[in-house]
């Protein structure tokens, strides 16, 4: 007592001092009203909080809504470039470029199949196999391994084509050209299993270095447009992320699931409306984008 009056210290009460034991009992409960400018007060702090977390939560679904529009133009511009292909029914097969060209190839696939069924013609198988950029950097025996693995696959998939149609043409869909790096292995095992292929591209960077590629590859490419797409640079929104030297992607460490599901619908949901677009001959170019332009393999 003589200490907490020389340092000041006061006797520490009881949180139910004074009260009935009928308060106490209702207080323990949480029933005890609270005044009503407090409420008010508390009230107004939920409604902050809850809009805050509905905006946060909602954030990443206004970004794959950008990135999903982004990709509108240049896929209607090759479907423009490519629609007598389409309705004639030629190609078989579509494979996707993981990990950046997997929306694209969701978005053009279903509207290829949406055109097949309107033609009575047989859907197209649709996979997904790693790109291969970077894999000229690794040792001989990692390159040599990959070219044999997907050889092998690329086989399996005409296999499975044949079990319910002709193993027609393969379109080969990626965001974007450059180099070439990431479909050049791809293209080279269709060619040794005597598939010839198309390739779309989303976005190119040099015209003419893409020329040299359709001549090299003696393979049709489509592109686009000229900028690189911005799902390049939103891996995360397809869900995987490709390691060169393996044939499938793998999941992206920092994909969401909620978000790389919303990323797929609204994929769906582009494809259901340049299908619609087909139907009443609305498919137009797009210059502003960069105007497609299909480059076809010089002495072919």
């Amino acid at each position: 007592m003589i200490l907490d009056s020389l340092f000041g210290r006061r006797k520490k009460e009881s949180v139910f001092a004074g009260k009935t034991p009928e308060q106490i009992k209702e207080e323990r409960k949480g029933l005890v009203p609270e005044p009503a400018d407090i409420r008010q007060e508390n009230l107004a702090l939920e409604e902050s909080v809850m809009r805050e977390q509905e905006t946060a939560a909602n954030r990443p679904k206004e970004v794959a809504d950008i990135v999903i529009e982004d990709l509108r133009d240049p896929i209607e511009n090759i479907l423009v470039e490519l629609m007598p292909k389409i309705e004639a029914g030629a190609y078989s097969t579509i494979i996707g470029d993981d990990a950046s060209g997997r929306i694209p190839t969701i978005i053009l696939a279903n509207v290829v199949k949406s055109v097949y069924e309107l033609k009575n013609h047989p859907l197209p198988v649709v996979r997904f196999l790693a790109g291969s950029t970077g894999l000229n950097e690794e040792k001989e025996e990692v390159i040599s391994g990959k070219t044999e693995r997907l050889m092998q696959q690329v086989e399996k998939i005409r296999h499975t084509v044949t079990q319910h149609s002709e193993p027609k043409k393969v379109l080969v869909v990626t965001d974007i050209i450059e180099t070439g790096e990431s479909i050049r292995t791809l293209l080279k095992a269709l060619d040794q299993n005597d598939w010839s292929a198309d390739v779309a591209s989303i976005g190119g960077s040099d015209k003419t270095a893409i020329q040299t590629l359709s001549n090299h590859w003696r393979t049709r490419v489509i592109c686009g447009g000229w900028k690189g797409p911005m799902i390049y640079k939103f891996k995360e929104l397809s869900g995987v992320q490709k390691e060169h030297d393996k044939l499938f992607a793998v999941p992206h460490p920092e994909a969401e699931g909620e978000i790389v599901r919303y990323g797929r619908e609204q994929a769906r949901k582009m494809a259901g409306e340049l299908f619609d677009k087909y139907k009443t001959k609305g498919l137009n170019k797009h210059p502003v984008y960069g105007e497609s332009i299909t480059y076809i393999p010089r002495g072919s």
